[in-house]
């Protein structure tokens, strides 16, 4: 069982079903911002992120490199569990708390979105560790 609290009266709750996909070789990978309230993103990532009430497609901060092939995962406002069962338990801060430890900071991942592509690319938690840490530094 995967449960997950968010205190936010307007977050975007649905949980959604990301497939599993292959690319082609040399494609890249979206890196989006990070909002929780509806829509979360509107995307073709899955059916449910097109339901966008008129709103445009999300807009990425950048893009890394694509695998050839990603796996299918569940998420909410933070991503949940993937089908080899690695997943994710997370403690949100405010990002105004975090500005008071890291003033005047840009980050290219939040945390939702490093999770995502641990889940996406990983069938460890080793390999999830090690793969968000790499993406973190680099």
């Amino acid at each position: 069982m995967v449960t997950q609290s968010d205190n936010c009266a307007k977050c975007d709750t649905r949980v959604v079903h990301i497939p599993a996909q292959d690319h082609v070789l040399g494609s890249m990978r979206p890196i989006l911002p990070y909002a929780a309230s509806f829509p979360r993103e509107v995307s073709d990532r899955s059916p449910q992120y097109s339901e966008s009430d008129g709103r445009p497609a999300t807009q990425p901060l950048g893009y890394i490199p694509q695998v050839p092939h990603t796996f299918a995962y569940w998420e909410s406002v933070n991503p949940i569990i993937n089908e080899h069962g690695v997943g994710f338990g997370e403690s949100t801060i405010d990002r105004m708390q975090l500005s008071s430890f890291q003033p005047n900071t840009t980050n290219f991942f939040y945390t939702h979105e490093a999770m995502k592509v641990a889940l996406e690319r990983c069938k460890t938690a080793r390999c999830a560790v090690r793969t968000m840490g790499d993406l973190l530094d680099r």
